[in-house]
């Protein structure tokens, strides 16, 4: 079972809010999360960013693999 940190999309249509999880590689994008470590609010100006630094290291220290959204996300 090989993990990933990426983005699950929650609120409704048109307004767009995210949250940074933990989830097995094979779930779909709304699927089980093993943790929730954050979210991203793309709306507001600048957009919100809160991510549990601690809990994306030990993920890491794991194994897990971060996806190409979350790496942008990180480097803003």
């Amino acid at each position: 079972m090989s993990t990933s940190i990426r983005l699950k999309k929650i609120g409704r249509k048109g307004v767009r809010f995210y949250r940074v999880v933990i989830m097995n590689k094979s779930f779909n994008r709304d699927g089980k999360v093993l943790e929730s470590i954050g979210f991203y609010n793309p709306d507001t100006q600048p957009p919100q960013i809160k991510i549990k630094n601690d809990s994306l290291q030990k993920w890491l220290a794991k194994g897990a693999i971060i996806s190409d959204s979350v790496r942008k996300i990180i480097t803003i």
